[in-house]
């Protein structure tokens, strides 16, 4: 009897997806909370904020009191105040028809939100409801979907994209088969995705996706020097692939997500970044509005640009001085230690760089770097006080 009402869920589901698909305001919502509750579909939260957002976006106030509630919520997603406010607040503002049922809910919960937030951000977000209320265009939502087994690199990531654009919904992912079967289920706008990770590897996703035909754009985050080669491949291939290599700033991570999404981004004023900003160097996760405010945890704050500059530490008497310090002994490389060990072919490119009167320096990124889980450390081949090439040795 189960698997019976299990089909009827689906097909119910599947015909709410063409209307929805066809601009249906009330399909849209329906799909959306078959999404939130996993009724006809595999739970995600992700696509029932994209389906309410449609919705909402059309003037349906019961989904924006939903999805007000859920982005305030976050639940796999970062929590956003500013944005969950200001849905609350126009599906609080409902003056007619069914809308008026859910006014008292949505006036509630907007209050209830309100005490968690400070007066600016109060104000952002109702300067935002009323721009939608003048009529001010709504763009649609950019899903970005986003794998690394660094829990702190997914969340800092996350932050930067959400504070710079406001359409964005980023999903965020620690295991590449979990993010492999949602891929199966929807298409993200754009995949960023790391390389050097446990079990499968973003080259193994790729391929995958490749294989399965169609991928989405992707970016390739990485500072393992074989992933630019795999990257390349592909691209020649005329897969829509870029690699940012780390470590990377905010605004190189900004300009791949402009280039491969174009007009589909929606940048925040620089007011409203600024905001965005404050709010997450309070709290890298803010309390959900069933928690107490006190439950908040210091989050990582988002580094300056110069923060993951190369600052030269100690310079080397010779070449010799350099290997000694960096012998690798490893029975995979041989009997001998090799310099550098396997990135011992990386160390001979630097070495063939190198023209009289260069030195040899040690170097790291500043103390903020590290703090943020984004810190590299190495050695430089110097020309006439320039960085010409560096070999990273230690990161974390």
């Amino acid at each position: 009897m189960s698997s019976i009402f299990d089909n009827l869920k689906k097909q119910n589901a599947e015909k709410c997806r063409i209307r929805a698909e066809q601009g249906d305001v009330d399909a849209q919502h329906t799909l959306g909370l078959f999404y939130q509750k996993g009724t006809g579909v595999p739970q995600d939260y992700s696509e029932a904020r994209k389906w309410y957002y449609k919705a909402a976006a059309q003037g349906n106030a019961v989904s924006q009191l939903y999805l007000g509630a859920l982005v305030a919520e976050g639940h796999d997603a970062n929590p956003d105040y500013i944005e969950g406010y200001k849905w609350l607040d126009l599906a609080a503002s409902a003056k007619s028809g069914k809308d008026l049922t859910i006014r008292p809910l949505a006036i509630s919960n907007r209050n209830r939100l309100a005490k968690l937030m400070t007066t600016s951000q109060i104000a952002e977000a109702e300067r935002l409801s009323s721009e939608f209320r003048k009529g001010e265009p709504v763009c649609s939502p950019v899903n970005i979907y986003h794998v690394d087994d660094e829990d702190c690199f997914l969340e800092m990531v996350g932050q930067a994209i959400r504070a710079k654009f406001k359409n964005v919904i980023v999903q965020e992912f620690q295991d590449v088969e979990q993010v492999w079967k949602q891929l199966l289920r929807a298409d993200p706008d754009i995949l960023i995705t790391d390389d050097k990770m446990p079990d499968l590897t973003g080259e193994d996703l790729v391929r995958r996706l490749v294989e399965n035909g169609a991928p989405p754009p992707i970016i390739v985050t990485s500072g393992w020097p074989p992933t630019e080669q795999w990257v390349r491949e592909y691209a020649d291939k005329n897969v829509n692939i870029a690699l940012l290599r780390s470590p990377y700033t905010s605004e190189q991570l900004y300009k791949e997500l402009c280039r491969q999404l174009g007009t589909k981004l929606a940048c925040r004023s620089k007011e409203e970044e600024e905001l965005i900003r404050q709010t997450q160097r309070q709290s890298s996760r803010l309390p959900r509005l069933t928690q107490k405010p006190e439950t908040k945890v210091q989050g990582l704050a988002l580094m300056h640009e110069d923060a993951l500059k190369f600052n030269l530490k100690k310079k080397y008497n010779s070449v010799e001085e350099v290997e000694a310090e960096h012998m690798v002994t490893d029975p995979r490389l041989g009997i001998a230690p090799m310099p550098f060990g396997f990135n011992n072919n990386e160390w001979r490119e630097l070495l063939a760089q190198m023209q009289d009167g260069d030195e040899l320096w040690t170097f790291s990124t500043s103390d903020e770097s590290w703090d943020n889980m984004a810190g590299r450390a190495g050695v430089s081949l110097v020309r006439r006080g320039k960085i010409i090439d560096s070999i990273v040795t230690m990161m974390n």
